[in-house]
């Protein structure tokens, strides 16, 4: 089970959106069943990065990590989406 950690500024409303997308998205590629997806403030994320295979933010975060980081603005604003998608999917499941 991958665990992704979404983030926005006030871990509410952004992240709601993208949690929906990419459950949507990430199911319509086969892989519901195999990932779990947590929902925090942008400040808390560098903090809680360890316990996470990903985390994915719908804003710029300068910060130390603890696993991998996406920058998935493009996913709430429906540009580059596919290309997120894709770099996500790559980073929890590596061909």
């Amino acid at each position: 089970m991958k665990r992704i950690l979404l983030c926005c500024g006030n871990g509410i409303a952004t992240s709601t959106i993208m949690n929906l997308k990419l459950t949507k998205e990430l199911s319509d590629r086969g892989r519901e069943g195999d990932f779990e997806i947590s929902q925090c403030l942008a400040s808390e994320a560098a903090e809680l990065s360890g316990n996470y295979d990903i985390c994915v933010s719908s804003i710029p975060i300068s910060a130390e990590f603890q696993c991998p980081f996406v920058d998935a603005t493009g996913v709430v604003l429906g540009r580059g989406t596919k290309q997120i998608y894709d770099q996500i999917e790559n980073v929890l499941w590596p061909k």
